[in-house]
């Protein structure tokens, strides 16, 4: 067999009502010589087993492999570029579904470019509603953290970016991808964007990360420290390290105005949460008054200020 062309990896836990439509739209699609690497992340759903058998068995280039232990999104992940024996690799999730013709589009533009990575607009779908997201294209720049968006699954990757340089995804926490993305760009090159909507994104579903406050509170300041060691292990700490403070507040405010939003959550709960958790992150910040903090709304404004301000300093340092 020639060597696949891209390895799409398929983290899957407890995902069967959605499953199926997933993995149809990645072995129908019309690029050929792709390698599929099914992770059951020991789901406790034993249809996600029935149904990555049977794809597994009707289709010779989908391989399952099955965690004897739960590692989360990030330790499925690894798995696959373990597993990967493609020049690209893609990550997707098991939720969402692609537009048929996705990574012929994508591999295209890469290989025309000889790409590090190429990335693409998506649908985002919530309640019925589907709206088309387009994102910015790549400029290499001082702030290479921020070069482009840290979506993980938008993308085609060269799998040597993973390998080569030892960038694998933290396990067990949320926003993973921030942790991975920001030290991920550090050795990228060349992205190149398809500008059309090939990925439709599922949002708000019940029961997944995205939705759980705590849990993303709790972590945040761990894929904050992830960046920390990543940026003084290779010496760019301190010419980094505002641009730290910017992906510290834009990962912050982003989730807190989500939560503000949610009317499914009390705003005691709310303002609990933030007490409790938001301190650990706000010491990744050159914030006077911290300890000021104690809501949810004086974290949204104090936060949303110091950003903006933040943001005026470093235009001007550029």
């Amino acid at each position: 067999m020639n060597t696949p062309k891209i390895t799409v990896v398929v983290p899957i836990y407890n995902v069967s009502q959605y499953l199926t439509q997933c993995i149809d739209s990645i072995v129908n699609q019309t690029l050929s010589g792709l390698e599929v690497i099914l992770v059951n992340d020991d789901s406790p759903d034993p249809q996600d087993d029935v149904i990555c058998q049977d794809f597994a068995n009707r289709y010779e280039h989908v391989l399952y492999v099955k965690h004897e232990k739960n590692k989360g999104l990030g330790g499925a992940r690894n798995t696959g570029i373990e597993h990967a024996t493609a020049e690209y690799i893609t990550f997707i999730d098991s939720d969402d579904w692609l537009e048929l013709n996705m990574f012929e589009e994508l591999y295209s533009a890469a290989v025309k470019s000889d790409a590090d990575i190429a990335q693409c607009f998506f649908y985002e779908h919530s309640e019925g509603n589907v709206r088309l997201q387009r994102v910015k294209g790549f400029r290499k720049q001082a702030d290479i953290m921020h070069a482009i968006n840290v979506l993980a699954w938008n993308k085609i990757y060269k799998t040597k970016l993973y390998k080569d340089n030892n960038v694998y995804f933290p396990e067990k926490i949320a926003s993973q991808d921030v942790a991975t993305m920001t030290r991920l760009l550090y050795f990228v090159d060349s992205v190149v964007l398809v500008r059309k909507g090939l990925y439709n994104y599922r949002i708000n579903r019940k029961g997944s990360l995205t939705s759980n406050y705590k849990k993303l509170l709790t972590d945040l300041p761990v894929v904050f420290q992830i960046i920390q060691d990543f940026l003084e292990q290779h010496g760019k700490l301190e010419s980094d390290k505002k641009f730290l403070e910017k992906r510290v507040l834009k990962s912050l405010v982003h989730h807190l105005n989500r939560m503000k939003k949610d009317t499914t959550i009390a705003e005691s709960e709310k303002d609990a949460l933030i007490a409790e958790h938001i301190q650990n992150s706000l010491k990744y910040l050159s914030l006077r008054g911290k300890d000021e903090i104690v809501n949810l709304d004086s974290a949204i404004k104090r936060l949303t200020r110091y950003r903006n301000k933040l943001y005026v300093r470093l235009f001007f340092t550029w």
